[in-house]
């Protein structure tokens, strides 16, 4: 039977949404996970880290503790001020930009992929409150001049105001 070998190198969180910064830290330490619950036959290639963000905007890259000249890891976005975005993998490259990111205050999951492809997931956990617009997923119209709201009449797709319900329809 064919043996797999998988090698954990020591990889940090580093930057603004950590508690001790940038440097490489054993509290910003990425976790590594050396199976893929999914598929036992397969290694995992991800690192993890639960942080408790404190909200609002700041930068962060996935790096070793000597930005890549041990290990080759120092990675941030091709191009300067990218964003990551809740649950969305964002693809990673061996850059010097910082990964933008911009949530509001709770506890998440920062996963970085360390595959055929270097992606870095964001996760609330459940006790992150999301805002929610009122519209849902809908795509909201807005529709008017400065003299009349009601010439023409609305579109089918439009959704309208309800003032005495305080919702759109």
């Amino acid at each position: 039977d064919p043996v797999l070998k998988v090698s954990e190198a020591p990889l940090y969180l580093r930057g603004g949404v950590t508690g001790t910064g940038w440097g490489a830290e054993a509290a910003n330490q990425l976790g590594f996970i050396g199976t893929d619950e999914f598929n036992p036959a397969e290694a995992s290639h991800v690192y993890s880290l639960e942080v408790d963000y404190a909200g609002g905007f700041s930068e962060f890259k996935v790096a070793d503790a000597d930005w890549g000249n041990t290990y080759g890891y120092n990675y941030g976005v091709e191009v300067a001020g990218h964003s990551v975005e809740l649950v969305v993998p964002l693809t990673l490259v061996n850059s010097n930009n910082n990964i933008a990111i911009d949530v509001p205050a709770g506890t998440y999951i920062f996963a970085f992929e360390d595959g055929v492809t270097k992606t870095m997931t964001v996760t609330p956990t459940t006790d992150v409150v999301i805002p929610t617009l009122p519209w849902g997923d809908n795509t909201v119209y807005i529709r008017g001049t400065v003299n009349g709201w009601g010439d023409p009449p609305p579109a089918v797709d439009e959704m309208i105001w309800d003032s005495n319900s305080l919702s759109y329809s």
